[in-house]
């Protein structure tokens, strides 16, 4: 489990300043397009536009993966705020087990897009758009891994917790 938690960190720092690095962009490439658009029109760039758009796109799905690994993803928490002990901790692993199930279908049909989108080019980056949607696929292989680790830490903890 030490193994597995030290990828998960590592995993953490790496996408989390990826993520970072790609909401820096997000910015400033929109405060460089709408600088020029307002201020010098005959200058404005239109790769801009796009940037921003594919820039957000991989900043939100990395930064996804940490909120991942965290637990912190958006969840209705009626139901388990109103449960205790044992059936609190099943529901948990069962909310776990669905959202592993959604994961492993989203990212096998997102390996199937980016394999149908890999001919096509972006609209203004002369790379395959494929670069682009593999955004998903990658959330997802991250996002279950980090899933796993964060249940299994949860078992322990509550076996933990049972066991005193």
């Amino acid at each position: 489990m030490e193994i597995l938690k030290k990828i998960s960190d590592c995993i953490n720092k790496v996408f989390g300043v990826l993520a970072e690095l790609c909401f820096i962009g997000f910015i400033l490439s929109m405060l460089l397009q709408v600088t020029l658009r307002n201020l010098f029109p005959m200058h404005a760039v239109s790769w801009a536009d796009s940037l921003c758009r594919y820039l957000f796109i991989w900043g939100f799905y990395l930064a996804g993966v940490v909120v991942v690994s965290k637990g912190k993803n958006i969840t209705i928490t009626l139901l388990p705020d109103a449960l205790r002990g044992t059936t609190k901790k099943a529901l948990a692993l069962l909310n776990n087990s669905i959202f592993f199930i959604v994961l492993i279908f989203i990212t096998s049909n997102s390996f199937r897009v980016v394999n149908a989108v890999s001919r096509r080019r972006l609209d203004v980056f002369p790379v395959s758009a494929a670069w682009l949607y593999a955004a998903l696929p990658v959330f997802g292989v991250f996002a279950a891994f980090q899933l796993i680790v964060k249940t299994i830490e949860d078992v322990k903890k509550a076996e933990g917790v049972n066991g005193r």
